[in-house]
C-alpha cells in the first residue's frame, strides 16, 4: 500500500471509529439468555419433562462442589467410555471410575459444572451440554419398553 506518512493518523482514526461502531452495534443485538421457561419448554419439547434434568444438574453441581466422588460416579451411564492418555478406556463400574477419578474430573471438567447455570444449558436430542461440550448427560431407558422414567446420567466427559 502507498500511503503518505501524514494520512496514516486518518486511517488508524477510521479504523478506531469502524472498531467502535461494531462493538455498539454487536452489544446492541446480542441475544438475551433464555429464560428458564424457555429451557423447560424445550426439555419438555425434548425429553417429555424438564424436572428431572433440572434436579440431575443440581445434584451433581452439589457433588462435584463438595468433592462428593461416589456420589459423582453414581450419576454417570455405564459402561461409560472415555479418552484416558490419548487412549479409549471403557469404565464398568463406579469402582472403575472412582479408580481414575483425578484423571476424569479434571479441573477444567469440574469449572464447567460450576460455571453452568440451567438457564444457559445446550440440549438436542443426544442429551445436554455443560460448558462448551466438557460433559454431556442424557436418559436412558431402565427397560426394554421405556415404560418408567428415563435414569439420567452423564453419557460423556471431554478434556
Amino acid at each position: 500500500m502507498n500511503v503518505r506518512w501524514w494520512a496514516l493518523p486518518l486511517i488508524c482514526l477510521a479504523w478506531q471509529a469502524n472498531a467502535q461502531s461494531v462493538a455498539e452495534t454487536s452489544a446492541a443485538t446480542a441475544a438475551p439468555l433464555p429464560s428458564k421457561a424457555v429451557v423447560d419448554a424445550r426439555l419438555d419439547r425434548l425429553y417429555g419433562a424438564h424436572q428431572p434434568y433440572a434436579d440431575f444438574l443440581a445434584a451433581l453441581q452439589k457433588a462435584v462442589a463438595a468433592d462428593d466422588r461416589p456420589a459423582v460416579a453414581n450419576l454417570v451411564h455405564y459402561p461409560f467410555s472415555t479418552m484416558l492418555a490419548a487412549r479409549r478406556k471403557v469404565l464398568k463400574t463406579p469402582k472403575a471410575f472412582l479408580a481414575r477419578y483425578d484423571d476424569i474430573m479434571t479441573p477444567k471438567v469440574r469449572a464447567a459444572i460450576a460455571a453452568q447455570t440451567y438457564e444457559t444449558l445446550f440440549s438436542n436430542s443426544n442429551g445436554l451440554m455443560i460448558g462448551s461440550g466438557q460433559v454431556w448427560f442424557t436418559g436412558k431407558c431402565v427397560d426394554a419398553t421405556c415404560a418408567k422414567p428415563a435414569r439420567i446420567g452423564i453419557s460423556a466427559i471431554n478434556h
